[in-house]
């Protein structure tokens, strides 16, 4: 694969707000589903729902939720669909190269996976997923064969700060959707919207069609 085809645009700071307010706007109505959804199911991905007052309350910092979720929004390409980024190391500005990325320092039960939708198009994100943090660490760990299997691209990100102009590099492994065991990743299906509300938002964010 072209590793130029990887290179993320320039961003404005007008187009990287805009970004972090998608996540926001997804994190915000998406909770609560996947939060009844993963409580009563989350036992067959080997999660278990919190049940300390302190965290039911958000006290803990949690948020109140059951579980604690993440969002990872990507540039939408034709082959990007296919494949799950996991940032393996994430130097930043005047860091070292071994500073670990989100796969390893994530503290998340889940993340959420999304791909933005094509430009010109009425809904925001094209598809997303949840990621089993838990077990997509142990599968791949313990197969030391998927660094060779999986090699790591390295994909320029500008820099969050207009002014600068820096870029930096994160490097990934592109796992393949299809290669994930089961238990690990999860397509985030109309089925799990239940209410008129629930599913305008759905409409909102994702394309209707059956993938979904």
């Amino acid at each position: 694969m072209d590793e130029a085809y990887y290179i993320f645009e320039e961003k404005l700071e007008e187009g990287y707000l805009g970004e972090e307010e998608v996540k926001r706007l997804f994190k915000n109505f998406y909770l609560p589903i996947a939060d009844r959804f993963l409580k009563h199911r989350g036992y067959k991905f080997g999660i278990s729902p919190k049940n300390t007052q302190n965290q039911l309350s958000g006290k803990d910092g949690s948020g109140g939720s059951f579980f604690n979720y993440d969002v990872k929004l990507n540039q939408y390409y034709p082959d990007d669909r296919k494949l799950i980024l996991l940032e393996v190391f994430s130097p930043g500005l005047n860091t070292p190269i071994n500073k670990m990325g989100w796969f390893f320092q994530s503290e998340a039960d889940v993340i959420f996976w999304l791909w933005k939708a094509k430009p010109k198009k009425t809904y925001l994100l094209d598809t997303g997923y949840y990621l089993f943090l838990k077990n997509i660490r142990t599968w791949f760990l313990r197969h030391p064969r998927n660094y060779k299997k999986y090699p790591i691209k390295k994909v320029p990100i500008p820099s969050k700060r207009k002014e600068t102009g820096i870029k930096w590099d994160t490097y990934n492994q592109l796992i393949p959707l299809q290669d994930f065991p089961e238990k690990c990743i999860l397509k985030i299906k109309k089925s799990s919207f239940e209410t008129a509300i629930e599913e305008s938002y759905f409409y909102r964010f994702f394309k209707n069609n059956k993938e979904v």
